[in-house]
């Protein structure tokens, strides 16, 4: 929809594959008034940058004023509903927008009771939440048309978690966060090691332990320290790092064998780790294949 309106310039979108299916969007857009027909999904602005006065929309009942003076509003659009809204000025947003069934049945998962009427909730009006519009920009700027699973799985939960928290629908509170079995915690390690290469899942690792998606995020980084994302990174870039000191394997090569998608996604994520390039590591080691000679 958006593409079609003058008004909006996209720099970039952004398909996720995952638990629940959509679309990242940046774009930029002037003064303008748009509608919207129904969707099939639920869609998250995250302002970058505001410079307007007024962010008037309407539901059905009239435009109304859900403007947030806060420096990073969040807006959220509910599924299945036409709707206008005419903004005043420029802005620079993140749009993230998820499968309405997806992230419904998501936040079911997660204990928060009638997703579709607390998600209408938040859509009344403009609000601010520093913790959800840091993930969705991060999920930016990590994410593209290859991202692994478990990368968009646990963006996507610990997201709607936050929405979830911010309308209170949680019917209870969670069960207290303790450390994954000594046993449990061998076992899903051993499993992600053994591959190490594939696409790992949240749903898949989350179903080792036998516990629900979110409480095994919060067990696992009870246990490790990291989330099961960080984790998985942390033991990709320690088998690349091996590979280049002992092997005179070219980089795609060792990218493939250490689970990434290709040299640039392994430079990226060494350098990030060690601060060095991988090509900048193997050579001071001193030798090709990796050890240093004497």
């Amino acid at each position: 929809m958006l593409s079609r309106s003058p008004s909006y310039r996209l720099d970039q979108v952004t398909p996720l594959a995952g638990r629940c299916r959509g679309t990242l969007i940046h774009c930029t857009f002037e003064a303008h008034t748009v509608e919207i027909p129904p969707l099939d999904e639920v869609v998250l602005l995250a302002a970058n940058e505001y410079r307007l006065k007024r962010a008037l929309f309407d539901f059905g009942w009239g435009f109304r004023d859900h403007f947030s003076s806060h420096p990073h509003p969040l807006h959220v659009f509910p599924a299945g509903n036409a709707y206008r809204w005419c903004k005043d000025g420029y802005a620079d947003v993140t749009l993230l927008a998820l499968s309405a069934g997806d992230l419904n049945g998501l936040l079911d998962e997660l204990g928060h009771r009638n997703p579709g009427d607390g998600l209408w909730q938040l859509s009344q009006r403009g609000f601010a939440n520093p913790t959800i519009y840091q993930l969705v920009t991060q999920f930016m700027q990590h994410a593209s048309s290859a991202s692994p699973r478990l990368m968009v799985d646990s963006y996507c939960a610990v997201i709607a978690n936050e929405l979830g928290q911010q309308w209170g629908a949680r019917g209870r509170a969670g069960p207290a966060v303790r450390k994954l079995p000594p046993a449990v915690l061998k076992r899903l390690i051993d499993h992600i090691k053994e591959h190490l290469t594939q696409d790992l899942s949240l749903d898949e690792l989350a179903a080792i332990t036998g516990f629900s998606k979110f409480h095994f995020l919060r067990c696992f980084k009870a246990s490790t320290g990291r989330s099961p994302l960080q984790y998985v990174g942390d033991l990709r870039v320690a088998h690349a790092r091996r590979l280049l000191e002992r092997t005179a394997l070219p980089m795609d090569a060792v990218a493939r064998d250490s689970g990434f998608s290709g040299a640039d996604h392994l430079a990226r994520a060494f350098g990030k780790a060690t601060g060095l390039s991988p090509r900048a590591y193997r050579t001071a080691l001193g030798g090709v294949g990796g050890r240093r000679r004497h």
